[in-house]
């Protein structure tokens, strides 16, 4: 209801006009065309496909095992899965007008940054001070629908801030991390970025979450491949920097190993709990469960889907396999594509200008927040995160040539103030 007043707000005399949201729905075109089908589905198909077969509803009632599963019906979570993807690309939408703004780029890298700090600082007070007060003030925003799972491990506080589990705070705070560490590897105010990006990594090594390790074990193997494929793309400042970060991370943790036996071994049975024995563990039996739920549901309905919110699923893959079919695979691929441009040089290499660079960061922070998405997301929405990730690359790379002059004009001495240099093209300026 929000993005609908502040569409509003846009559209009227004194806003913006028309014109910019135009272009904001056609460069989000694929989204659109999600979210409209996403509407459909959830309307039509838990209807057609009444009673055909056995779904984990996305709010179970009366549960009484980890693999109790009900006749597929049309529920009221049909409705919100169907809002809630249509308010995603509304965000895509006011994302896209917004950041086109005057230093609209400049104001969403400063914006990242606080994003990153209040997360960091959320969940590390949590973990730290989780048993006072604060803990209980943190407690008032953790209002999920579904029970709150165990927040400590082996006697080690889990990391949640103000989320309802630990795997849902690593899954947001991955995407922002993985913006920040691409501004960083670009130059952009590589200061706070760096830092930034840096404290949410050690929140997110800490956070004992399963979902926190594959995604930086999976960005890790991401960048490891960009160094050999384009070694030209990166600074050998940053090389080194990645690289000493990485050794030394090992170096202290190896320390601290020898030095307290005890500790080893904990730290031991906390990595073998979270990562090595979660396939087997009750929970990752149960979600893959859920996750061919989707699967079955696409045979079953011919490609077409049972419909948005019809079940949960624990991947955003077969959640929409499952619920959309043919035509949200097609929809969603689509506009991954068209918003990552894989076929662009400057996706891969460095960037000459600023805002170039954002976009392209950008790019990447919505690629790679889709692989947590792809281990724990229970329904076809991709996700805020995402949507204004995807709208801030498609508006600043769309954005024209002549255009783009007076843009990067003013935007040398925003990102530049303490004098580092960004290469910015001078004839193109002149």
């Amino acid at each position: 209801v929000a993005l609908a007043f502040l569409l509003a707000r846009v559209l009227l005399p004194s806003g913006q006009g028309p014109k910019p949201v135009a272009e904001a729905i056609r460069e989000n075109m694929w989204l659109g065309i999600f979210a409209v089908y996403a509407v459909i589905s959830a309307y039509a198909m838990p209807r057609i496909f009444a009673g055909q077969m056995d779904v984990v509803p996305m709010r179970p009632a009366d549960v009484k095992n980890l693999f109790d599963a009900f006749p597929l019906r049309p529920s009221n979570q049909n409705v919100t899965a169907a809002v809630y993807i249509v308010g995603s690309f509304l965000i895509a939408v006011c994302t896209g007008v917004a950041v086109r703004q005057s230093l609209g780029a400049v104001r969403f890298v400063r914006v990242a940054v606080v994003i990153v700090w209040i997360h960091a600082l959320f969940g590390a007070s949590g973990a730290l001070f989780g048993h006072t007060v604060w803990g209980a003030i943190l407690s008032i925003f953790r209002n999920g629908s579904y029970a709150q799972v165990e927040q400590s491990l082996l006697g080690y506080q889990r990391i949640a801030g103000i989320m309802p589990e630990a795997s849902t705070y690593a899954a947001f705070g991955f995407g922002w991390f993985v913006l920040l560490a691409e501004f960083w590897l670009r130059d952009i105010q590589r200061a706070r970025t760096g830092r930034a990006a840096l404290v949410m990594l050690v929140v997110l090594v800490a956070s004992t979450s399963s979902t926190a390790y594959a995604s930086l074990l999976a960005y890790m193997m991401i960048i490891a491949v960009r160094m050999l494929l384009f070694p030209n793309a990166f600074k050998f400042r940053k090389l080194a920097w990645i690289v000493g970060i990485m050794f030394m991370g090992a170096l202290a943790t190896g320390m601290l190993l020898l030095l307290n036996p005890e500790q080893a071994k904990e730290f031991s049975l906390v990595f073998q709990h979270t990562l090595l024995d979660k396939a087997s563990s009750g929970s990752g039996l149960q979600r893959m469960f859920w996750a061919q739920q989707g699967l079955e549901a696409f045979k079953l309905s011919f490609g077409l889907g049972i419909g948005a919110g019809s079940f949960r699923s624990s991947s955003l893959l077969t959640a929409i396999i499952g619920s959309m079919g043919i035509v949200g695979v097609i929809s969603f691929v689509a506009y991954v594509v068209v918003m990552f441009k894989p076929m662009v040089t400057n996706t891969f290499m460095r960037c000459v200008d600023p805002v170039d660079a954002v976009g392209v960061s950008a790019s990447w922070a919505a690629l790679c927040i889709l692989i947590p998405a792809g281990v724990s997301a229970p329904s076809p929405d991709p996700g805020p995160s995402f949507c204004i990730f995807a709208a801030v690359a498609l508006a600043l790379r769309s954005i024209p040539r002549q255009r783009l002059l007076t843009h990067m004009a003013a935007l040398e001495l925003a990102f530049d103030r303490e004098g580092r240099s960004l290469q910015i093209d001078k004839p193109l300026l002149r």
